[in-house]
């Protein structure tokens, strides 16, 4: 169809809260990264290490309140944000509270036109961690609402027949074929008059405030319907604009618009039937990264609902492939593929796994600590872990007593219902908190180490490898690798650090606290 336009998934988002054309960009990014060096007490040096720990918004000189038709700002908005400074030498040298001026708007969520109430989300991001606030603002009837006694048009609210705002269609759909004669493109508008439902708010102002007075029922005949942009012959995301034209309103001299409009979402889409893997290798070399169906040119064969079926490259930003299983060496196993848009839509495929040529790899997911040695006041000196003599275990943080850490079993919880990932379980699990414990590793040629850890409270944890300290044969002060657990307490995630070299190692935890769960070492043969 010619002079069709293509309206792509925000337009999905923005239908929903009825957001018109003339609202232009509604995301704003201001950014200044001059540091600040020195606040209150606590001087921020050059060599210092900052984690970013809260923000939190000023909105007392923000403007929260618009009218209808207004641009929308947030001159005045200071975000003030909380920093954890750390020395050179890890020392904790307390928190500074400090302005900046580095943070993203997005307003994206605001309809200048259309009263309501209406959430800002403010975002501040310092190295790996991101954080949001939010604030209110409130669009008001403009100037209708200060004079009194003034009735006007102040939304219109449209449904189809269902009740809904979205309206699904299969591609090439032909609609009500009885009227296909009456409009001259291949979407036929009789479909949309014929049981919308359509209802003007009308408003009356006091002179210091407005309230809803009168709710009209429209018929089809009334409005002023635009689907122009629909093409029912390609897969896409169409917005259908309802307005009801009214003569403006004149204040003062001045002409007001009195019209009303909404918006409905039409979504033309050709799902996928059914999906298998026609060809490509099913040999793959053992590896932490899993399997690489890329390189192997897997070719999918795609069926869908309505167009013909064809055959595409596998790519990971359409498909995910699950169930491999790294370990199980020399022996035939299925996975599954699947879509990542409907995971429903799926098939098997058999693939075997060969031994890696370039990497030892071992799987820990018994942690099993075992005490080797005890100091002269007899308290734990040296722990192992999982049945290896390269893991050691963190010693406690805190000694209660001289008697109570005598065996392994102190530094392990069972097994929850959660220590699973994936197709992994895991017996036990080891706390850490702090730098003052931290794991061990003693490693003779360099390596990959995947760690399985969680989260012990409801916020993000880092969970960071430090390098040997010969001199003073302990944890290292510079950070080689640091990743962050989930947001969601005790959810499992699955980090991959990399071993430059034969040395010592150690992984902490340097603020909060962290369950670790198991290991993957693939060591360089």
């Amino acid at each position: 169809m010619k002079g069709k336009k293509r309206i792509g998934i925000l337009a999905l988002s923005l239908a929903f809260v009825g957001i018109a054309a003339s609202c232009g960009n509604n995301f704003a990014v201001e950014r200044n990264t001059t540091p600040v060096k020195e606040e209150g007490a606590v001087t921020i040096e050059d060599s210092d290490r900052t984690e970013l720990r809260s923000i939190v918004l000023d909105t007392s000189n923000v403007r929260t309140v618009f009218y209808i038709g207004e641009e929308f700002n947030y001159d005045g908005l200071v975000v003030n944000r909380s920093l954890a400074v750390y020395s050179s030498s890890g020392t904790n040298k307390g928190l500074v509270n400090m302005p900046t001026r580095d943070f993203t708007v997005d307003s994206s969520e605001i309809d200048m036109n259309t009263v309501g109430t209406y959430k800002v989300t403010v975002t501040h991001r310092l190295s790996n961690r991101t954080l949001t606030q939010s604030y209110n603002v409130d669009v008001k009837p403009s100037v209708f609402e200060s004079t009194q006694g003034l009735t006007y048009n102040a939304g219109l609210e449209v449904y189809f027949e269902d009740g809904k705002r979205i309206k699904e269609y299969l591609l090439h759909d032909t609609y009500v074929e009885k009227y296909k004669d009456d409009y001259d493109h291949d979407f036929n508008l009789y479909s949309l008059l014929n049981g919308l439902s359509i209802k003007l708010h009308q408003w009356t102002s006091d002179g210091k405030t407005a309230t809803e007075t009168r709710t009209v029922a429209l018929t089809p005949d009334q409005v002023t319907i635009d689907s122009s942009t629909v093409d029912i012959d390609t897969v896409g995301t169409y917005v259908v604009k309802v307005t009801y034209d009214a003569e403006p309103i004149v204040i003062d001299g001045v002409s007001y618009s009195n019209s009303a409009s909404a918006f409905l979402v039409i979504n033309v889409s050709d799902p996928i039937e059914s999906i298998k893997i026609n060809s490509g290798s099913a040999l793959f070399g053992q590896s932490i990264d899993g399997i690489d169906a890329e390189a192997a040119n897997w070719q999918v064969y795609v069926q869908p609902v309505v167009s013909d079926s064809y055959v595409e490259p596998f790519t990971y930003d359409k498909y995910q492939i699950d169930g491999v299983d790294i370990f199980k060496v020399d022996q035939a196993q299925d996975v599954t593929v699947s879509l990542i848009s409907d995971p429903t839509v799926k098939c098997t495929k058999g693939i075997k796994i060969t031994k890696s040529t370039t990497q030892d790899i071992i799987s820990y997911t018994t942690l099993d600590p075992k005490i080797t040695g005890f100091n002269g006041d007899n308290l734990p000196e040296d722990i192992l872990l999982a049945n290896t003599t390269f893991i050691h275990g963190p010693l406690p943080q805190k000694i209660d007593s001289d008697t109570y850490y005598t065996t392994g079993a102190t530094y392990t919880s069972g097994r929850a219902s959660k220590d699973i990932y994936g197709s992994i379980s895991f017996d036990e699990r080891v706390s850490i908190k702090g730098t003052a414990q931290a794991f061990k590793f003693e490693f003779n040629k360099p390596a990959k180490l995947v760690v399985f850890f969680a989260s012990t409270g409801d916020d993000e944890r880092d969970l960071c490898l430090y390098g040997h300290d010969s001199e003073t044969d302990a944890m290292g002060t510079d950070i080689l690798q640091a990743e962050t657990s989930t947001s969601v307490k005790q959810e499992i995630v699955r980090k991959i650090y990399e071993i430059p070299a034969a040395g010592t190692y150690y992984l902490a935890n340097p603020l909060g606290g962290v369950y670790v769960h198991g290991f993957i070492i693939a060591t360089d043969k």
